[in-house]
């Protein structure tokens, strides 16, 4: 055996992720803390939130000032995309494995009961939550991570295909995420609820998301790829960019408080981190969102496809 031998996989995808951090790093520099960027951002936001009153001009207030805003609109971002890149990377060089898994994928083709009535109660209650903002003037309360959920549930029922990598990839990065429905109901915010059965259908709504996914298990239709670490990263960093810059920059536009990114929930907690609140909440999510796949869903999987896996002992 020569006595020098190429890197080895583990020892080349370290050298990559340390080229990755190092263009990061590079990123990071020239743009968060470029003075000019920041001035330029800062400028950007004062000029939407300048409202004309009359002879008075007033500027839009929320709880952290523009500055820091436009901080965070230049740093989370850049890492964000940095991990999104890195982790797709992973996935694609797992690309054969995860083909693999598919193409052994065998789901039944007839649907459950079950997941005819998730589907029931899904579309009904996006559609009242629909009516219910539309009545209120407020649509864009249906770009909330909840509700998108919701979407993004109907598609992975509704969508032909089961082997298909899309409803494949969205389901397998909702079983990351779907922690936000809990949070949803153990921390409610019913401070708008003014028409008949809002607060009833806010219920049935985040109950939904979090039923839901368990039906879908159960029914063994669904390919549930082994948690990893690559998933992971690849959920967090689309959870965290839909919220920042996408979801931040409409709320700072429109001077509305999209999932509390301008203004803290009433939680004590959240409130006392001051203006710092949002990296916090990103730090609790990456928390949630692990705590959520591997030991919630890892822990529920054996027990809901014990039926399928019995049928598979018994044919082999």
């Amino acid at each position: 055996m020569p006595k020098y031998d190429l890197l080895s996989q583990e020892e080349g995808e370290d050298r990559s992720f340390f080229l990755l951090l190092l263009l990061y790093n590079i990123c990071a520099i020239s743009l968060s803390f470029d003075r000019s960027m920041i001035s330029t951002i800062v400028s950007v936001l004062e000029t939407w939130a300048l409202r004309q009153k009359g002879d008075e001009v007033l500027l839009a207030t929320w709880y952290p000032d523009l500055k820091y805003h436009a901080v965070e609109l230049t740093f989370i971002p850049v890492l964000m995309f940095m991990l999104l890149i890195y982790s797709a990377w992973k996935l694609v060089r797992s690309k054969t494995s995860y083909e693999s898994l598919l193409l052994a994928f065998d789901p039944p083709k007839e649907t459950s009961l079950e997941e005819k009535i998730s589907l029931g109660i899904l579309i009904g209650s996006w559609t009242m939550t629909f009516v219910q903002r539309w009545i209120k003037s407020d649509l864009l309360h249906l770009l909330l991570p909840c509700f998108m959920s919701q979407i993004l549930l109907i598609i992975v029922i509704l969508y032909p295909n089961k082997r298909s990598v899309i409803p494949t990839m969205l389901f397998n990065i909702y079983l990351y995420t779907q922690w936000g429905g809990l949070a949803a109901l153990l921390f409610p915010d019913l401070r708008d609820h003014i028409l008949p059965g809002e607060t009833i259908n806010f219920v049935i709504e985040h109950l939904i998301i979090l039923i839901a996914p368990l039906f879908l298990i159960k029914s063994g239709r669904y390919l549930i790829l082994p948690s990893s670490r690559d998933v992971y990263m690849f959920s967090f960093a689309i959870y965290i960019m839909y919220n920042c810059p996408f979801v931040q920059c409409l709320g700072l536009f429109l001077d509305i408080n999209l999932n509390y990114l301008q203004v803290p929930p009433p939680a004590p907690i959240i409130e006392i981190m001051g203006p710092y609140y949002r990296p916090a909440l990103y730090v609790i999510a990456a928390i949630n969102m692990y705590i959520t796949r591997y030991i919630l869903v890892d822990g529920v999987i054996p027990l809901l496809q014990k039926d399928s896996i019995l049928r598979t002992k018994k044919a082999e």
